[in-house]
């Protein structure tokens, strides 16, 4: 595994269903590690069906005007996160819709 592949792992997008599914996938394509063929087949259907969740994870566009102080920040904190502020904010919406996060109001 190189040095982008386990910043990936960090980006707390993926719920740890999709951070297994990457390390199978991965782990599974090692130089010289030989698969049959139906493990092959298996492995490229996952790949497809992850790449179709992929595509449909982002099929919706969005505006809204927001505070720029908060702006600032957001952008402060995806930069301490290794990942840029449009993914850190649908990492959130997408935790908050899936429960995995609660917000006071």
């Amino acid at each position: 595994m190189d040095n982008r592949t386990k910043d990936l792992y960090n980006i707390r997008y993926f719920n740890e269903d999709e951070k297994n599914e990457i390390q199978e996938i991965e782990s599974a394509w090692i130089p010289g590690n030989s698969l049959s063929p139906v493990e092959e087949d298996r492995l490229l259907l996952k790949l497809k069906e992850a790449a179709l969740r992929s595509k449909k994870k982002k099929d919706s566009k969005i505006t809204f005007r927001l505070p720029k102080d908060d702006l600032i920040g957001l952008k402060a904190k995806a930069r301490q996160s290794g990942i840029d502020y449009q993914p850190l904010l649908a990492a959130i919406i997408h935790k908050y819709v899936k429960n995995e996060i609660k917000i006071e109001l």
